[in-house]
């Protein structure tokens, strides 16, 4: 939601900063409805103001954290597959340690943390 279409829902001012406060709870705490959640935040600014939404707040912003943490791990995961394509057209990995190499164990260590091994193998 724009900060434009959220000036159209609710009849009660609102300031850049309390825009700012309004954006994140909309965005990313978990009572906030997908697809009523305009409706909501709207609601929720012209009732109660900004004392309701930043008690909000550390709950919105917990979600913020954990969908940024989604976003990095897809990313690793996309990472990962492309590594392997690369491996299976032309047997070198990037970030991989050679076979025989004193980094393979440490390597093969750590992998269950990162997700390198194939699903359901926890372990070498």
């Amino acid at each position: 939601m724009t900060k434009m279409e959220f000036a159209e829902l609710s009849a009660a001012p609102f300031s850049d900063p309390e825009w700012k406060l309004i954006e994140t709870i909309y965005m990313f705490h978990p009572a906030i409805d997908a697809q009523l959640g305009k409706q909501q935040i709207a609601y929720l600014w012209e009732n109660f103001g900004a004392l309701l939404l930043e008690d909000l707040l550390p709950t919105a912003r917990r979600g913020q954290v954990l969908e940024a943490a989604v976003r990095g791990a897809e990313h690793r995961v996309r990472e990962a597959n492309n590594d392997l394509a690369e491996f299976m057209r032309s047997g070198r990995a990037r970030g991989v340690p050679e076979a025989g190499s004193a980094a393979v164990a440490e390597y093969l260590r750590a992998a269950p943390t990162t997700g390198l091994l194939p699903p359901g193998r926890a372990s070498i």
